[in-house]
């Protein structure tokens, strides 16, 4: 639906011409204007970013089924449940062992409930390597998971201009690592999480129609990370579409082989 209005920064101040200032850290916490009015964190954002978000959710599930949300016990939306756990911190990364995820996955859906856990994975690097490890220990132990790469994640970088990018080589690396190691091991990718806008924005630096670190203060309107434009979202769409039409056929061809053997 959305994202990115109030975060951590890399950074607690940002310094311009010599000002120093406090990072703008998302529009429920404070403004983006460079000024020392904006920046002071208002707690009215919250207050209102909590009543958009209400009338979102109400908005959308009158669409899909008519009904309204509950609002009075908004702590069982968030990870409240996790703050004592000893597994409040943990993450599924390279440095899970596949026995630790598949624990977790029972404690988390003891019934085996399909689309009830989202399991989103690491850099292409790892990937290659890990992620099979914990594919494979998911299947073998009968569990239904859903598999998503959220390929924007990690590949933040400084340009030489001081503005923040994202190489476009880097994300298209990690969704053919993704669907790479999904066809070896026989797993179907579930899902992929993508930070874009349909304008055409220079914020993402490569593509087709080649955004470099000399366009980037051209059309650069992120108030926080940099996002995929239109052009460099519709690519990745395009090469999704594609690596799912090659896999269909080829599951196709593998069940007619097998027919005409039988």
């Amino acid at each position: 639906m959305a994202g990115q209005f109030e975060k951590p920064r890399s950074d607690s101040f940002e310094i311009k011409d010599g000002v120093k200032l406090p990072s703008y850290r998302g529009d429920n916490i404070n403004g983006d204007a460079f000024d020392e009015k904006s920046r002071v964190p208002d707690p009215q954002r919250l207050i209102r970013a909590y009543l958009q978000s209400v009338g979102t959710l109400n908005l959308l599930r009158a669409f899909a089924t008519g009904g309204y949300a509950s609002m009075q016990r908004v702590s069982q939306w968030n990870l409240d449940f996790v703050r004592h756990s000893e597994q409040g911190d943990s993450c599924v990364s390279d440095k899970m062992d596949p026995k630790e995820l598949v624990k977790l996955c029972g404690i988390l859906n003891p019934r085996n409930k399909p689309g009830r856990l989202t399991i989103i994975t690491m850099g292409a690097d790892n990937m290659r390597i890990k992620l099979l490890h914990l594919i494979r220990a998911v299947r073998q132990a009968g569990l239904i998971v859903t598999w998503v790469s959220n390929p924007m994640h990690g590949n933040t970088i400084k340009a030489p201009c001081g503005l923040k990018t994202r190489p476009f080589d880097a994300i298209r690396s990690k969704l053919r690592a993704f669907f790479n190691v999904h066809e070896q091991e026989g797993s179907y990718p579930g899902g992929v999480h993508l930070e874009m806008t349909g304008q055409n924005v220079t914020e993402c630096i490569g593509g087709s129609n080649t955004v470099t670190f000399d366009d980037l203060n051209s059309r650069y309107h992120t108030h926080c990370d940099p996002r995929l434009n239109a052009s460099q979202s519709l690519e990745l769409a395009f090469a999704i579409s594609e690596r799912l039409r090659r896999r269909r056929l080829k599951s196709a061809k593998e069940l007619l082989s097998g027919n005409k053997v039988n």
